[in-house]
C-alpha cells in the first residue's frame, strides 16, 4: 500500500510541474530540418507526448497564439482548455518544447464551457512590451460563439456574431462551424467556417468578419477541403491552413495558401490565392491533422496537428519560415 501511495504521489508531482514534452522527428523522408520546400524552410518538427499537467495534456490542439512579451505559446484543445508552452530553440531551430501550465475555459458563471469544441485562437496585447496583460480570443464549433478570455481561462466577453454565422443549423454540419479565428490589423476580427455554409456555393470557401462581410476563394478540392486555421503575415496578407481529407484510405493533404483581403473585395468576387506549401501523406510527408497556425516573429510560424486523442494519431508541432519571393 505504501509503495502504491508513493507511486501515485510521484504521478501527481510529475503532472503538476512543467516538463519538456517534445521528441524530434523529421516531417519528410526527403526534406530534412533546414531544407527548403516550395515557399517555406523547415526549422524543426516535434512529436509531442501526452504527459499531462493538472490532468490536461497537449491533446486535440486546434489553435495557437504566440505571446512575445511573456515568451509563451498558447494552444487551445478541442476539450475546452488552454495549455501554456515554451519552445526551446538552438540556433533558430526548434529543439524541444516545455509544457508550463494548463487551464480550463469557463463561461459567464465560472463553470467549464459546455459543448466546448474550442478551435480558433488569437491573442490581444501579446506584443506591446508589457508582461502579463495578454488576453485570448477563442472560437467554437458545436455551439458557434467567440469568447474573450484571460490567459488562465477566465471568461471576459462574448462577441456578437453576424446573422449568417449565428445558428448551427446554417452550417454544413455541426462540427463544421467556427474552426478558425484571427485578428487582422486593418479588417479586424476574422473567422471562417470549416466548410461552406448551407446556403453558400459549395465549390467555394469563405472568410468572414463580425460585421456581416465575407471573402470567397476556391479550395484545393471543392468537396473535401476544409479551412482549419487563419494567420496574418508581416505584410497583412492572410495565411489559410487547409486540409483535404476524404476517407481513411485516401492521401491526406495539408495546404498553406496566401490570400490578400481588402474591403473592396467583400462579397462580390472570388479572390486568387497563392499556394505556399502543399504536403501530401502519399509523397513521403509525415503529416497529421494540422489545425493550428501562429506567427512567431518575422516570417517564422508554428503549426500544430490535432491528434483527436487517438492512439493512431500524433500531436505534431512544426516550425517553419516563409521564404522571400525572387
Amino acid at each position: 500500500m505504501k509503495l502504491l501511495t508513493i507511486f501515485l504521489v510521484m504521478i501527481v508531482s510529475v503532472s503538476s510541474h512543467s516538463a519538456t514534452i517534445g521528441r524530434h522527428m523529421e516531417m519528410s523522408r526527403q526534406y530534412q530540418t533546414g531544407d527548403e520546400f516550395m515557399g517555406i524552410r523547415l526549422l524543426g518538427t516535434l512529436d509531442l507526448s501526452g504527459l499531462p499537467i493538472k490532468g490536461m495534456a497537449a491533446h486535440e490542439l486546434s489553435g495557437l497564439a504566440w505571446d512575445e512579451d511573456d515568451q509563451i505559446l498558447y494552444a487551445v484543445s478541442d476539450k475546452g482548455y488552454l495549455v501554456h508552452l515554451r519552445p526551446i530553440f538552438v540556433k533558430n531551430i526548434l529543439k524541444n518544447i516545455e509544457l508550463l501550465d494548463a487551464y480550463y475555459l469557463v463561461n459567464e458563471e465560472g463553470k467549464k464551457v459546455s459543448k466546448p469544441d474550442s478551435e480558433g485562437l488569437d491573442i490581444i496585447n501579446g506584443n506591446n512590451g508589457i508582461k502579463g496583460d495578454s488576453e485570448l480570443i477563442v472560437s467554437f464549433e458545436l455551439k458557434p460563439r467567440i469568447y474573450r478570455y484571460s490567459t488562465t481561462g477566465k471568461f471576459l466577453e462574448k462577441y456578437k456574431l453576424p446573422k449568417a454565422l449565428n445558428k448551427i443549423n446554417d452550417y454544413n454540419y455541426k462540427n463544421a462551424a467556427l474552426e478558425s479565428f484571427v485578428i487582422h490589423p486593418q479588417l479586424g476580427y476574422l473567422t471562417a467556417p470549416q466548410m461552406p455554409l448551407k446556403k453558400a456555393q459549395k465549390n467555394l470557401r469563405s472568410i468572414h468578419d463580425l460585421k456581416g462581410q465575407s471573402w470567397q476563394f476556391k479550395p484545393q478540392h471543392e468537396k473535401h477541403s476544409s479551412i482549419t486555421d487563419l494567420e496574418i503575415t508581416e505584410d497583412g496578407s492572410v495565411l489559410i491552413l487547409e486540409r483535404r481529407y476524404s476517407n481513411i484510405l485516401a492521401p491526406i493533404q495539408s495546404i498553406i495558401r496566401k490570400i490578400k483581403l481588402n474591403k473592396s473585395d467583400q462579397n462580390n468576387k472570388v479572390l486568387p490565392t497563392e499556394i505556399v506549401a502543399l504536403f501530401e501523406s502519399s509523397k513521403g510527408w509525415n503529416i497529421d491533422n494540422f489545425e493550428g497556425l501562429s506567427r512567431h516573429k518575422g516570417k517564422k510560424y508554428f503549426m500544430v496537428s490535432d491528434d483527436n486523442n487517438n492512439l493512431f494519431q500524433r500531436t505534431i508541432l512544426v516550425y517553419f519560415e516563409l521564404l522571400e519571393k525572387n
